[in-house]
């Protein structure tokens, strides 16, 4: 299977895509003149969209089932190759309760804001470790980028 996917997984997916879009498109466009017809206000009771959105919803968890179990398969067949990838998701975890730590009070705006919309303590300490995380992490890639710019073109320099 696993074969099977490498080889054909881009050409399944696709497949998958269109017979999926097209049987919402049938659905959509066969239903769509009931659904004009309804009152503005009793439109959000019609369920002419929802096989998309259960698609959608299935798609996407179908999509992240497949990634953790061919990561589990890729992690168990090559371990020392997942080494480098189990120590960036280390990082990344350091960089979150890092960026946790390092983010500061909250001002009175962003108070009002948190109770307005009742986000806790907790929860405001994890969106603060993660923006803050994320922008480490935005300054790192920015630093790989270039330095890696500036080592391609030293070694073309040299040759």
């Amino acid at each position: 299977m696993y074969k099977f996917l490498a080889k054909n997984g881009q050409l399944v997916a696709f497949g998958a895509g269109i017979l999926i879009t097209a049987g919402f498109l049938a659905g959509v466009l066969g239903g769509i003149d009931d659904f004009m017809a309804t009152a503005e206000d009793q439109r959000n009771q019609s369920n002419i969209f929802n096989f998309g959105l259960y698609a959608v919803i299935a798609l996407t968890v179908l999509g992240f089932l497949a990634a953790v179990v061919f990561g589990l398969f890729q992690t168990l067949s090559n371990p020392k190759g997942a080494i480098k990838g189990i120590a960036g998701l280390a990082l990344i975890a350091v960089l979150f309760f890092a960026g946790q730590a390092l983010a500061g009070a909250d001002s009175e705006g962003v108070k009002d804001a948190l109770a307005e919309f009742k986000v806790t303590d907790g929860q405001s300490a994890i969106i603060n470790g993660s923006i803050v995380g994320g922008i480490i992490l935005a300054g790192l890639t920015l630093l790989a980028f270039v330095g890696g710019e500036i080592i391609s073109f030293i070694r073309s320099a040299r040759s």
